[in-house]
């Protein structure tokens, strides 16, 4: 900080003196030479030029904002520090060159809001004792002569708009700082936007359109048509006009803000409707905020065709027009025109998709309105009303229940309409004469009333249908274990709303001739054809073997009757055959199918699914019964196919999702988030693609990302399970386990036909990670019941019997996962022993010490009965987790002798000597292998291991450094330099919070990447079993988060 001295305070006091002279001079209102002036305070002449510059263009700004009273001047009084004076200039000049006027006039209360180009503070004028709002340019906007014509631009025109539907201007100054603010009249309320959400939030039945609420929303609406239609008798565009943009006050207002993007036009461009005797806004020569041709503006959810294809220049009123149905759309149906997942995505859909009509989001919306609100937003700009005004008359005829242009009413409700306007001279009309008449029309009126219910139930049915569909193919593409976080489904979901979607479509005929739309019925007909053709390919996957085959031939039969069959037909039926025995027709189907040439998107996508559904529901997890992912081999054609589809047609909706969830397993996580990217972009109302995507971010890490997709799943399906599901897994995945359950809950509520039982599965985790053994015993039962040949679950829950000292149990629930792993198990086999024996020694590694130890004691027996050469290594590392170490290095001297280079054994034996405390054997058998393997991570460990037990703390940290750049990846060898830091805490207690920090950070990267490996080990249990972790830095808070509830002393 610099002082102030006192020959800063003199050349201050000079200046002002300057300035006043100055003053003095402009009042004679003769020409000032410049030059002569300035040379009179040669020493001062730089700060004085540049104030004179500020001078004459802060009195150009305010000229032009005075421009309706030219040539009026009132008296103004300027004090400074030196004396006083009176002169006259103009009234917004005075501001602008007199001092601070934030600390004199106008002091601010407190702070509103800011955009991109200022900020709103709450001030009181003190010359008047009123609240006020004063817009500040921001500092970093002000540093650019653009922004601050924008920002005079958007105060003239507000300056010269005069109207109860814009918020007047009241003045344009400097802050003591140099920046521009303005000051304006403060309207208490909140945002159109704001009490949509409300509104919107708080309807339940059918009567909303009836609400007293709903009519003042409309009635706020036509206030802002009007305002828009008085700006543009004036000559302005706004070209922003969203719900953030309009103000609804406590006492009824409605005004539009932010005119920071609008545009003049001349009165000639305007239509006919928009011409007035109102004279144009007129703005100042240096003003100037010409929009280049090509540039995109405007909010990306609201924005007209034109403004999204870069034709700003071309934009009229038109333009704001659409801008107004948009708002309209919002109003009615509580949501934006366009939702999609970027500012690009938003554009694209501007230029070239029409938004989805109001009733087809929410059929009690009036007719009248939803017709109004498609034609403001006609993609062409002269099909859409000519002006605002006409918006809000149209508008205002509904309210005043008048017939409006955009909708043609039935002859009955034109009837009564004209019954009501003339109802005297009716009265003077022979009844008899208007009951036949009425009789007439009536009963024509019956019949297209009739029809028009049956159209829209029909319409209402159909998106009923779509959705059943689209589920369907959503479950069966979910069908693949990804990861034990990436939830999956039984085929079993998919076929039971694939047949809901059936049973719905069935009065409309098996070509769907009795549906009541016929533009829709060609499309219906493709839709059912594709989805009896997904149900077929899944019958014969996945259904048991007494009766898939004959289900899915029943599936093909009714397939055949839509539409000619296609190749993809002839395959899945010859597969079929061949599955009954039926050969010689399996052989002519297959050639059949070799004869077709042509093949659609459609076809690719089902061969696609062939390859991808090939493998056998049994065999979808390996003989070792931890492994969580499914054999990707047959992944390679059914790409290809997905592929092929999507070359024939881009968008197609179900390729690209099934692509993302291939590349997904194929561990190809960005590419499986750009392919569901484009599902977002081609159907961005739907929730499948957001909660997929979801999945993928959270999965590799991206957890803000992962959080705004499901947010998205959830606003557009609120009961959308499969996103509460997967939000479950990944707030698990983040060791947020209260969060997971919750969602997990919601997502087993009932119905049960509703409920997704794969939460029960990943819930009993959560229990048996907090201890809660009940508990998770009990959701692991549940899951069972349902997915009995589910191999993790029978682990999980031999893992809790174990915990709970039920080995008799605990052996059963093994038994039954090695059974569903390879399909059979008997005891008295020898290669079943041995499996047996493997899965137990790896449970044991996720148990607390005590279940440990026994568990792996009942997994020695098992390999050592085993009659298999291969068991050998299983036998000795079994031994070696019992601590038997002695007897273990023999083993390995001896395998050795034989196997000299076997780096593998010879790591093991050094951590059996590190055991017996021989460091000396321990560590030359590490530093063996890293003559051999130099980049080895576990050995550059297990010597840094070994050298902080030997005090050697410069050595044993560079070995750790060296491992972390080669395994930080690995969570067992994070875990590893963990242990090393924590020895050498234990020995160094001037730096040991250092090293406990470093062991910390290193656990706390170990068990996130332990919940993404598949390989069984638990990490938290092996944390609690490590005897390098001591007492004090097991009492750590961050050492206690990392073990969760279930820690103990």
């Amino acid at each position: 900080m610099v002082n102030a001295s006192p020959s800063s305070d003199s050349r201050e006091l000079r200046l002002d003196e300057a300035a006043a002279k100055y003053f003095e001079l402009l009042a004679t209102g003769q020409p000032i030479d410049r030059q002569q002036f300035l040379g009179q305070y040669a020493d001062l002449a730089e700060e004085l030029a540049a104030f004179i510059d500020d001078l004459d263009r802060l009195k150009q700004v305010a000229s032009a904002s005075q421009q309706e009273l030219p040539g009026q001047l009132r008296d103004a009084t300027l004090e400074t520090r030196a004396f006083k004076s009176t002169i006259a200039i103009e009234p917004s000049v005075r501001h602008l060159v007199g001092p601070p006027t934030a600390s004199t006039r106008y002091h601010l209360n407190h702070f509103v809001a800011r955009g991109g180009m200022g900020e709103v503070w709450s001030a009181e004028d003190t010359h008047v004792g009123r609240e006020i709002a004063i817009k500040k340019i921001l500092p970093t906007a002000n540093n650019g002569s653009i922004a601050e014509e924008r920002f005079l631009f958007e105060s003239q025109i507000m300056g010269q708009l005069e109207h109860p539907g814009i918020v007047p201007l009241h003045d344009l100054c400097r802050d003591e700082l140099g920046r521009l603010f303005s000051v304006m009249r403060l309207v208490n309320g909140c945002s159109l936007k704001e009490r949509l959400g409300v509104f919107h939030a708080a309807k339940s039945d059918a009567s909303w359109p009836r609400q007293v609420e709903f009519r003042r929303l409309l009635e706020s609406f036509v206030s802002i048509c009007q305002a828009v239609a008085y700006a543009h008798s004036r000559g302005v565009l706004h070209r922003d006009i969203k719900p953030d943009n309009i103000m609804l006050g406590s006492y009824g207002e409605s005004l539009l803000l932010d005119w920071g993007l609008a545009k003049t036009i001349d009165q000639d461009k305007l239509g006919a409707s928009s011409q007035t005797n109102s004279e144009s806004v007129h703005l100042s020569s240096r003003v100037s905020v010409d929009t280049r041709v090509g540039t995109i503006m405007g909010s990306s959810s609201y924005m007209s065709p034109e403004m999204a294809e870069g034709r700003a220049d071309e934009a009229d009123q038109r333009t704001d027009v659409y801008l107004l149905g948009a708002t309209l759309y919002e109003l009615l149906t509580g949501r934006p025109p366009r939702v999609g997942d970027s500012q690009l995505d938003l554009i694209a859909l501007a230029r070239s998709t029409p938004p989805i009509p109001p009733r087809h989001i929410d059929g009690r919306i009036p007719k009248p309105l939803d017709a109004i609100c498609m034609r403001a937003m006609e993609y062409q700009p002269e099909r859409r009303y000519e002006s605002a005004s006409d918006l809000a008359e149209e508008i205002e005829n509904y309210l005043a229940s008048e017939p409006v242009v955009a909708y043609r009413e039935p002859a009955i409700l034109r009837l009564w309409r004209w019954c009501r306007r003339h109802r005297t001279a009716i009265q003077r009309v022979a009844i008899i004469t208007i009951f036949g008449i009425l009789g007439c029309l009536m009963w024509g009126s019956y019949r297209r009333t009739q029809e028009l219910l049956s159209r829209e139930m029909g319409r209402t049915q159909l998106a009923a249908f779509r959705r059943l569909v689209g589920d369907a193919h959503f479950f069966a593409a979910s069908t693949d274990p990804v990861s034990e976080h990436a939830p999956y489904f039984d085929a079993d979901k998919a076929i039971q709303l694939g047949n809901a979607a059936l049973e719905l479509a069935m009065p409309w005929g098996e070509l769907a001739s009795n549906f009541p739309i016929a533009n829709e019925r060609p499309a219906i007909k493709s839709e059912l054809y594709g989805l009896l053709m997904v149900l077929a390919n899944l019958h014969q996957h996945f259904d048991s073997p007494a009766d898939k085959q004959a289900t899915a031939l029943s599936l093909l039969d009714r397939a055949a009757k839509i539409q000619p069959v296609s190749r993809a037909y002839r395959q899945i039926r010859s597969s079929c055959l061949r599955q009954q025995g039926r050969t010689d027709e399996a052989d002519r189907e297959l050639a059949e199918a070799e004869a077709e040439t042509h093949m659609t998107a459609q076809d690719w996508f089902l061969v696609g699914e062939m390859h991808r559904t090939s493998v056998n529901p049994s065999n979808r997890f390996s003989s070792k019964p931890f492994e969580y992912k499914s054999d990707v081999s047959p992944l390679l054609p059914a790409v290809a196919a997905y592929q092929q589809a999507l070359q024939l047609d881009p968008k197609h909706y179900w390729s690209q999702f099934q692509l993302a969830r291939c590349y997904l397993m194929n561990q190809r996580g960005p590419e499986a988030v750009a392919a569901l990217g484009t599902c977002i972009a081609l159907r961005p109302e739907a929730p499948w693609a957001y909660s997929t995507r979801g999945l993928v971010h959270g999965l590799l890490g991206q957890f803000a990302e992962a959080d705004s997709d499901f947010a998205q799943a959830l606003r557009l399906d609120a009961k959308f399970r499969p996103a509460h599901l997967n939000r479950g897994c990944i707030c698990f995945l983040q060791n947020k386990l209260d969060l997971a359950l919750a969602e997990l809950d919601f997502a087993l509520e009932p119905p049960s036909d509703l409920a997704l039982v794969e939460a029960a599965f990943y819930r009993a985790q959560i229990h048996f990670q907090r201890g809660e053994l009940q508990d998770s015993l009990r959701d692991c039962e549940t899951f069972l019941v349902q997915r009995p040949s589910f191999s993790p679950a029978h682990l999980l829950a031999a893992q809790i019997h174990f915990r709970q000292g039920d080995d008799t149990q605990g052996l059963h629930c093994v038994d039954e996962a090695l059974a569903c792993a390879s399909g059979a198990f008997l005891s008295t086999d020898s290669a079943s022993r041995a499996a047996r024996g493997r899965a137990l020694r790896q449970i044991a590694m996720g148990l607390e010490p005590a279940s440990q130890q026994r568990v792996l004691r009942l997994a020695l027996r098992d390999l050592q009965s085993a009659d298999d050469q291969d068991v050998e290594q299983d036998v000795t590392a079994t031994k070696d987790l019992l601590g038997l170490a002695s007897v273990v290095v023999e083993m390995y001297t001896q395998r050795l002798q034989s196997a000299p280079l076997d780096i593998v054994i010879r790591k093991k034996r050094a951590w059996n000597y590190a055991e017996l405390k021989r460091y000396e054997l321990a560590a030359n058998d590490f530093s063996i292998v890293l003559e051999q393997a130099p980049d080895d991570a576990e050995a550059h460990t297990g010597l840094g291991y070994v050298l902080a037990l030997q005090g050697d703390f410069a050595a044993a940290e560079l070995e750790a450094a060296k491992s972390a750049m080669r395994g930080a990846d690995d969570f067992l060898v994070l875990h590893n330099i963990a242990a090393i830091y924590a020895e050498l805490a234990a020995a160094n207690l001037q730096q040991r919070i250092d090293y406990e920090d470093r062991a910390i950070a290193f656990l706390e990267r170990a068990v996130t990447l332990a919940k993404l490996s598949s390989n069984g080990i638990d990490e938290v249990e092996l944390i609690r079993g490590e005897k390098a972790f001591r007492q004090s830095l097991r009492m750590r808070p961050e050492f206690r988060n990392l073990l969760g509830k279930t820690y103990e002393q």
